[in-house]
């Protein structure tokens, strides 16, 4: 190894005379440090976008969930026949749903409307009752402490099976009773205007149109909050 030290300095030095000092080191240029700068700015910002919020499954609203995400639900029986509401029908129907576990869940079922440009306020809520909720008040709420399923149909045909959020609920392993309550009532009221649709004069809560709201428990499922 002693024999290649001579060999190495000499090579690494054989640009310059022997002897001679070498040259004092330059400072960065100007557009050195610039250019550095810019290199620093943008590793920082493309480290602020990663930090950013992505499309995760816990940032995502409940309205966002599809079919895949009840697939990987909690097994719920739905033990009643269709529930149906009209548009004037101050009082719920009622039916019943079987949860295997208790907790809060996001429910879903078949998109309740279903007469497509014929009926454009096919709007509903839901309440679920059990020996902790007396009233069947949901978590989240978009209208006076309810949660407002809005017409979803008035553009055209939904595809076959299609599921819609229906509401978050508490609800407890066993039996449950869902409440199914027409929103039109609540619009007659002046509640919630943003809620109500009047694009077609002929189909609002005021007209005569039922608008029919149907909760048939055939795709009912809860994706776990």
């Amino acid at each position: 190894m002693r024999t290649l030290v001579p060999f190495l300095l000499l090579t690494a030095c054989s640009e310059y005379d022997l002897g001679q000092p070498l040259p004092p080191e330059q400072p960065p240029s100007e557009s050195g440090n610039e250019q550095a700068e810019e290199e620093e700015e943008a590793v920082e910002e493309e480290a602020v976008e990663e930090e950013e919020p992505g499309e995760t499954e816990q940032e995502r609203v409940p309205e966002d969930f599809g079919t895949v995400d009840c697939e990987d639900g909690v097994t719920a029986t739905w033990l009643s026949g269709e529930l149906a509401a009209l548009s004037y029908d101050t009082d719920p129907s009622i039916g019943m749903l079987n949860s295997t576990l208790t907790g809060n869940f996001h429910v879903y079922d078949i998109v309740p409307a279903e007469s497509g440009a014929a009926q454009w306020n096919e709007s509903m809520y839901l309440r679920v009752t059990n020996t902790t909720e007396s009233i069947g008040m949901p978590v989240r709420e978009n209208c006076g402490g309810d949660f407002i399923v809005v017409d979803a149909d008035n553009q055209g045909d939904l595809p076959a099976g299609t599921t819609q959020y229906l509401g978050t609920f508490w609800l407890e392993a066993g039996d449950n009773n869902v409440e199914v309550w027409h929103a039109c009532p609540r619009m007659r009221d002046g509640e919630c205007p943003d809620q109500h649709i009047e694009d077609e004069p002929s189909s609002t809560c005021d007209s005569t149109n039922i608008n029919s709201v149907h909760l048939t428990g055939q795709a009912i499922c809860l994706v776990p909050v």
